[in-house]
């Protein structure tokens, strides 16, 4: 797997003098010190279990204005069949747009 490292200018130095002396390849020498390393500490540390919390009833949330929150399945339907729908070419007549039932 590639990934990139922004190490130290001292310590790359080092892992390049030691490679040269070793006649080794600079990737072998970086994964043997990693191991090395891991080794050493115990491993990759241990997941933490997260604290679960029962509530008495679910919990509601509310997202603020503008952030950003999972559409549920059935508006991403709806959008999508709208989005299918041909467009209308002649704009809406002053008969659809009027409320009727407002008093003028």
């Amino acid at each position: 797997m590639r990934t990139t490292l922004d190490l130290p200018d001292a310590l790359m130095r080092e892992v390049k003098i030691r490679a040269a002396q070793q006649d080794r390849k600079l990737k072998e020498v970086v994964e043997e010190l990693l191991r090395l390393g891991l080794k050493a500490t115990g491993g990759a540390p241990e997941k933490r279990q997260r604290p679960v919390v029962k509530a008495s009833r679910p919990a509601r949330v509310q997202a603020e204005e503008g952030s950003a929150r999972k559409v549920p399945q059935t508006a991403r339907k709806k959008v999508a069949e709208e989005a299918k729908r041909p467009a209308s070419s002649s704009p809406p007549s002053d008969a659809s747009v009027i409320d009727s039932s407002f008093p003028l």
